[in-house]
C-alpha cells in the first residue's frame, strides 16, 4: 500500500510557491482519489482537510462546497472516520460562521431555513454546529477502541501526546473548543442554561456522577458542562492520572469564568488545592497550584486599597512561597515553568518617578518616588543640552538609556526607601536641593552602577524657571512663577 510520503512531499512544495495553489489542489485530489480507493481512512480524511484550505483560495464559495463534499463522503463512511468527518463539517460551519458573523447577527430568524447556507442566520448555523459535534461523539466506544497510530497522519502530536490518548480525546476536545466558546450564548433568552449549582465544582467523582438541572439543552454552557462530565468519567480509572488532572483542572477554569455562583471563588481555590494536595507528586498537578497562585495574585491586585490589613500584607510574599515550592519539586512541568514566569513577576524591580514640571529656581523640590523591591535608589541630575535635547527622538530604548547614564551631570545623591518585604508597589516622597535656572533630567536607579540590564532606570525631566504664562486665545501673559506679578 502507498506511503503517500512522496505524494504530500510535493503537496508542500507546491503550496510553498505563491502561485500554485490549484496545482496544490489538484495533486491533494489525486491523493484523495488513491486513499479512497485503497480505503485508506486517515490518508483520505487528510486530503479532506488540506482541500478545506487549498478549496479556500481558488474557489468562489469554498465553504459551501467543501461542507458538500463532507456530506458526501459521510453518507458513505463507517466508524471512525464518520466521526472525524461530522467533526471537520462542525468545524467547517463554524469557520464560515466568525467569516461571515455581522451579517448573519443581522437576520432575522425563519420558519424554514432551506439548504443555502448563504441565506441561514446565526442561530441556524450554532444550531447545525452544535449537531454536527454532537453528531461526532455519538460512537464513542467506536472513539474509544480506534487505535490512534491509524490515524497519524491527520494528529498533530504537541508536547504532550499522553494528555489526549485516545481517538475519543481528540474528537471530544475539537468539540469543547466550540462549547466552552461563548458566542452563541450572547444571545440569550429567560430560560437559557446558567452553572448555579456549587457541584460543579465539586471532586471528579462526584462531579461525573451529580445530576445538574439543564432547562436549555441548546445551551452551550449545558453542553460543556455535559462532555466534561463524559470525559473526566472515561479517564477516572486511568492508571496514570496526568490526562485526569488536566481535564479537571480545564473543567474548573470553565465553571469559574462562567458560574452563577456567590462563592464561587473560594470553591475555586479550594477545589484546585484539593487537586494539588491528592496528586502531589504526580508533576501534572503542579498546574493546579499555578492557577491558585495565579488567581490569587489577580485578587491581591485588585484588593490593593486593603493593603493596611494585615491579610493583605501577607498574601504576596505567601504566593511566593508556594510557587518556590512547586519549581523546586517539579522544575520542568508546566505547571513549574509558569510559577517560575509568576516568580519573575513578584521579585521584578520597579521604579517611576513623577514631579512637578517647573520648579523655582533655588528652593527644594519634591519628587514622587514609586518603587518595589527596592532597598535604596541612586540619582543623577544632569542638565539638558542640545546634544540630549537632539540625540534621540526614540526615548526609552538600552540605546537611550546607555546614553544617558553616560552624560556629565552635575549633583548626585543616594536615598534610602523604607524596608518592604511585602512585594508590592510603594510610594515615597523626597527632597530635592534647589538648582538654579535651567532644563534638567533626573535620572534614577536602582543601583549605584546605573547597568542598563536588569535594574530598573526612571528618568524625569523638568525645568527650573521663575517665570510663568496664561494665555487666552493668542494673547500671552508672562508673569512671576512665584508672586503672580507681571
Amino acid at each position: 500500500m502507498n506511503d503517500y510520503t512522496e505524494s504530500w512531499k510535493k503537496v508542500s512544495n507546491l503550496m510553498e510557491k505563491k502561485f500554485l495553489p490549484e496545482s496544490a489542489l489538484k495533486e491533494v485530489e489525486n491523493i484523495y482519489a488513491q486513499a479512497k480507493k485503497e480505503k485508506n481512512d486517515a490518508q483520505q480524511i487528510k486530503a479532506l482537510v488540506y482541500m478545506g484550505q487549498l478549496m479556500e483560495s481558488t474557489q468562489e464559495d469554498a465553504r459551501p462546497k467543501y461542507i458538500q463534499l463532507l456530506d458526501k463522503e459521510i453518507k458513505t463512511a463507517k466508524q471512525p472516520a464518520l466521526s472525524l468527518l461530522y467533526s471537520l463539517k462542525a468545524s467547517a460551519y463554524w469557520i464560515y460562521l466568525q467569516e461571515h458573523r455581522w451579517e448573519l447577527y443581522e437576520r432575522t430568524q425563519t420558519i424554514e431555513k432551506g439548504t443555502d447556507i448563504k441565506t441561514w442566520t446565526a442561530a441556524d448555523l450554532h444550531a447545525e454546529i452544535t449537531k454536527n459535534y454532537l453528531a461526532s461523539l455519538k460512537d464513542k466506544k467506536a472513539l474509544e477502541l480506534a487505535k490512534l497510530n491509524t490515524f497519524e497522519p491527520v494528529i498533530i502530536k504537541g508536547n504532550q501526546r499522553n494528555l489526549r490518548p485516545s481517538l475519543y480525546d481528540l474528537t471530544a476536545h475539537a468539540a469543547l473548543a466550540y462549547f466552552t466558546n461563548n458566542e452563541r450564548d450572547l444571545q440569550k433568552h429567560a430560560a437559557s442554561f446558567e452553572i448555579i449549582d456549587p457541584e460543579a465544582f465539586s471532586s471528579a467523582e462526584i462531579f461525573t456522577k451529580h445530576k445538574f438541572k439543564i432547562t436549555d439543552s441548546s445551551s452551550l454552557y449545558a453542553q460543556a458542562l455535559l462532555l466534561y462530565q463524559d470525559l473526566i468519567r472515561f479517564h477516572l480509572s486511568d492508571k496514570n492520572p496526568e490526562a485526569l488532572i488536566d481535564l479537571d483542572l480545564g473543567r474548573l477554569q470553565y465553571i469559574h469564568e462562567h458560574a452563577v455562583i456567590e462563592d464561587k471563588n473560594d470553591l475555586y481555590v479550594k477545589s484546585l488545592s484539593d487537586i494539588y494536595n491528592r496528586y502531589s507528586s504526580i508533576p501534572a498537578s503542579a498546574q493546579a497550584a499555578f492557577l491558585k497562585a495565579s488567581h490569587e495574585l489577580e485578587n491581591a491586585r485588585i484588593d490593593e486599597n486593603n493593603f493596611n490589613k494585615t491579610k493583605s500584607r501577607d498574601v504576596l510574599p505567601k504566593i511566593k512561597k508556594d510557587c518556590e515550592e512547586v519549581v523546586l519539586k517539579f522544575p520542568e512541568s508546566e505547571g513549574g515553568l509558569n510559577c517560575k514566569r509568576l516568580l519573575q513577576q513578584l521579585d521584578k524591580k520597579d521604579l517611576s518617578l513623577e514631579m512637578e514640571k517647573v520648579n523655582l529656581p533655588n528652593q527644594p523640590m519634591r519628587c514622587l518616588v514609586g518603587f518595589k523591591n527596592i532597598a535604596a535608589v541612586y540619582y543623577r541630575i544632569i542638565p539638558v543640552t542640545e546634544t540630549i535635547e537632539s540625540s534621540f527622538t526614540d526615548r526609552w530604548t538600552n540605546k537611550y538609556w546607555s546614553f544617558l547614564k553616560d552624560q556629565k551631570y552635575g549633583k548626585e545623591f543616594k536615598q534610602v526607601l523604607p524596608q518592604t518585604a511585602d512585594l508590592r508597589n510603594h510610594t515615597a516622597e523626597i527632597k530635592i536641593d534647589g538648582l538654579a535656572p535651567g532644563r534638567y533630567v533626573l535620572l534614577a536607579s536602582g543601583d549605584q552602577s546605573f547597568s542598563i540590564s536588569n535594574n530598573p532606570l526612571s528618568a524625569q525631566y523638568f525645568y527650573v524657571s521663575q517665570i510663568a504664562y496664561i494665555n487666552r486665545g493668542k494673547d500671552y501673559f508672562v508673569l512671576n512663577r512665584e508672586s503672580g506679578k507681571p
